[in-house]
This record gives C-alpha cells, structure tokens and sequence, in this order.
C-alpha cells in the first residue's frame, strides 16, 4: 500500500515530459541598433541657403563695399578740377575694366629659366667679367652689414660703439632663373560681360598677409605663456595637498637677498645702533608684527588695500610667464622679407665686424639689383653668428 501511495502519478510524469520536450538549447541574443532619419526637406534647405547667402552678401556689401565706395566718393570730390581732369584722361586710356580680387586665392607661379638670349643672361655675363663690380658689390654687403649691426642697442652695450670690417668672406651667385611670382583670382568686369580672372600681386603684400592670417609667432609665444601659466598654478596645486615642499621662487630670493644686504649696511653705519643680526632680526620681527596686525575674519577691512594686495599678487604671478612669451616673440618673430627683383644677383657669406672689446661674425645674404645698383634692404638677411670676446672673465667669482 505504502508504496502505491509514494508512486508519482501519471499527470506528473506527462507534464514533466512536455517541459523537457519544450526546451531549447541557449543561444547568443544579437541586437542590432538602428537610426532613424527624417526624409530631407529639399524646399526648406534651398530656403535656407539662399537665406544664409543673401545675409552673407548683405554683410559683405555693407561692411566691405559700401564702405570703399563712400571713400573714393570723397576722395574723388576732394580733388581738383585739373586732378579731376587727368584722372578722366587716365580712365580713358585704361583698358576700361574693373578687377575685384577674392579672398583665399592667390597663388605662387613658378617662371620658366632664363635663356640665353635674354637682357638679364647677358648682364649675368657682363658682369661675371668685371672683377671691379665684383669686388665693389662685395665691399657695399659688408658696409650694409656693419651699418646694420651698429643699429643693434644689444651689440653696441656687449661689444661697443665703434665697428670697422675687420674681413670677410662673399661669394657671388648666378641663379638660373628669375624668382616666383604671385597672381590672385578674381571677377573682372569688362564692357563685354564679367569674367572669371587673374591679376598679379606684389610679393611683400602677399608675406604680409599671409603672416597677418597665419600668426605662428603670437600663437607660438601664447602657448609659451600658457604652459607656462598652466606649470606654475600646477606646482602651486601640488604643494597646497603635501605633495612637493614649498620652494621659493628666483624672485622671492633676489627680493629677500636684497632685504638683508640693506638691512646689515644699515646695520654698519650706525656706530652705537644695534649689530647687523639684530637688524635682520628687527626686519623680521616688523614684518611678522605687519602680518599678525592684519584683522582677522570678521573685522574691518581696508577695500583698497585688499584690492592693491591683489594686483600686486597677479602681477607677481604673471611675470614669469611674461618673460617666457617675451622670449619665445623674441625667437620666433622674423621681420617679412621681400623676394629679390627680376635679373637680381645673390651675394652670400660671412662678414666679420672689429669692435673695441670683440670680434663679431654675421651671416648675410642678399641681392644685388644690377638696374638700381643697390642691395633692397627688404630682401636682405642678416643673422650673428658668433661673438668672441676680446678679453674674457671668468663667469663666477
């Protein structure tokens, strides 16, 4: 009986083999996700760009022409009547057409070599032949060199005032072919319709844009002063949580040195006064004395000496990373330099200056222009090379 009544019966059997039947081996679940997008709107983007183009346009031609044409109306009713007159005469002899350049388009042309046939080769010639030119252009390169580095308040306060060439060393290049050339697209309008053009543009306009868009040495200098910023609060971080001992700036220092150095004269030259140590110590006690005078929180306080604190405070934090962009402007910034003139010759080496208390070396190159005869000071480069001194000291004592 006892083992009938312990039996599992067969509706149990039967549902436990449905749930077996039913189950199925796991498997990986993937889910894939998927964007929705809007259909684009073509009627609404074509109002919107010509929108954002009729704005642009309006800007342009209030802030940039109706300015320029303002200007030449009032140039043009401040001129005489005879000014007036040969402009007429002058825009009647012109080709009659108006070039409106765009902006970000100018390019550099490479010109083909010279050949032999032309005026420049043959002057290239002639004056390869005349050993007095030569030695003549090298003697006005050496002069333009020491008139140049007189002009430096830097070497004339290290070296002296009085400079002589003492010699050097110029050699005399003919290139192949003329330098490159600048042309800029525009619109041009003619009396035949409106045209798609290029003009040519001076060289030294395009160096000078081209560093006005392209500012390396200011972005140079304020990275410099940044990181620099940026170390200096970092190092101020790490010493207010214990993780670096406080040190004291070069400054901070010079500024104590000095402190003491005044305080022990002063110390000296009273003869029943108290001993330099008790003048330092005199120092020290007013200044802690100052510092504990100071109200604490909660007392009055004194707005503008607060705020004068403050500044002296940011502009005692500022001046290392000052120097710092000082420095590297120093470094990075070149003057902008001019390419030579068509037919010019190249005149390069090194020029050694003669001064009462050194002898200094110059890098110099630059180019003689055989119309003019002269050296154009804006395509010229000049850099010292190295300063020795006459007599040296020892640079500690």
């Amino acid at each position: 009986m006892f083992p009938r009544l312990f039996r599992p019966s067969a509706v149990l059997r039967s549902a436990r083999a449905s749930t077996r039947v039913g189950e199925t081996p796991g498997q990986v679940i993937t889910i894939q996700r998927v964007r929705m997008f809007r259909a684009r709107n073509i009627v609404r983007s074509v109002f919107i760009g010509g929108g954002v183009g009729y704005i642009c346009y309006h800007l342009y031609s209030t802030a940039v022409i109706s300015p320029l044409i303002r200007h030449l109306e009032q140039e043009y009713a401040s001129l005489s009547p005879k000014e007036k007159v040969a402009l007429a005469k002058s825009a009647a002899e012109d080709d009659g057409y108006f070039f409106l350049p765009m902006p970000f388009t100018t390019r550099m042309v490479d010109p083909e070599p010279y050949k032999g046939t032309d005026p420049e080769w043959k002057k290239f010639g002639e004056i390869s032949k005349d050993k007095a030119l030569q030695e003549k252009i090298r003697n006005d390169l050496a002069d333009l060199s020491k008139q140049a580095a007189s002009r430096s308040p830097d070497l004339l306060r290290r070296c002296g005032q009085q400079m002589t060439v003492r010699r050097y060393w110029l050699d005399i290049d003919f290139p192949y072919g003329p330098p490159p050339t600048f042309e800029q697209s525009g619109l041009l309008f003619d009396d035949d319709g409106i045209f798609w053009a290029s003009e040519p543009v001076d060289s030294l306009t395009v160096m000078r844009s081209r560093k006005i868009l392209w500012p390396t040495a200011m972005a140079q200098s304020t990275w410099a002063y940044t990181s620099t910023m940026m170390l200096q609060h970092w190092g101020q971080v790490k010493t207010m949580f214990g993780f670096e001992a406080p040190q004291a700036s070069s400054t901070q220092l010079a500024v104590s040195e000095a402190l003491a150095r005044r305080s022990l004269s002063s110390g000296r030259q009273t003869a029943d006064g108290p001993p330099a140590i008790d003048a330092v110590n005199a120092v020290t006690k007013t200044t802690d004395q100052s510092q504990t005078e100071e109200p604490i929180s909660g007392g009055r306080t004194n707005f503008l000496k607060d705020m004068a604190t403050s500044v002296d405070g940011m502009r005692q934090m500022a001046v290392g990373p000052w120097m710092e962009f000082r420095r590297k402007l120093s470094q990075s910034w070149k003057p902008t330099k001019d390419l030579p003139p068509r037919g010019s010759i190249m005149v390069s080496g090194m020029v050694e200056l003669e001064t009462p208390r050194a002898f200094i070396v110059v890098d110099v190159h630059g180019f003689w222009d055989p119309e003019t005869r002269k050296f154009p000071f804006a395509s010229m480069f000049m850099k010292v090379r190295r300063i020795q001194m006459k007599v040296q000291k020892p640079a500690r004592q």
